[in-house]
């Protein structure tokens, strides 16, 4: 999976730069797909704590509540 943008504009913020851009599409492989959504534990996805990546391991869904 990849995304795709276009630069809105960049901050500068000290020595380094705040990134700002707007998403314009996204790029799924086929076999990703699994009754019209993606299937998260076959993406196998990263996430970012604090400046380090980990292994998305533990997926789950919080309930919903009907209004």
């Amino acid at each position: 999976m990849s995304m795709e943008c276009l630069l809105d504009r960049v901050l500068p913020l000290g020595t380094d730069h705040f990134v700002i851009g707007r998403m314009v599409r996204f790029h799924v492989r086929d076999e990703l797909y699994e009754n019209g959504r993606v299937d998260v534990a076959k993406l196998q996805p990263l996430g970012r704590l604090a400046g380090n990546y980990t292994k998305v391991e533990t997926i789950f869904e919080l309930p919903s509540e009907d209004f």
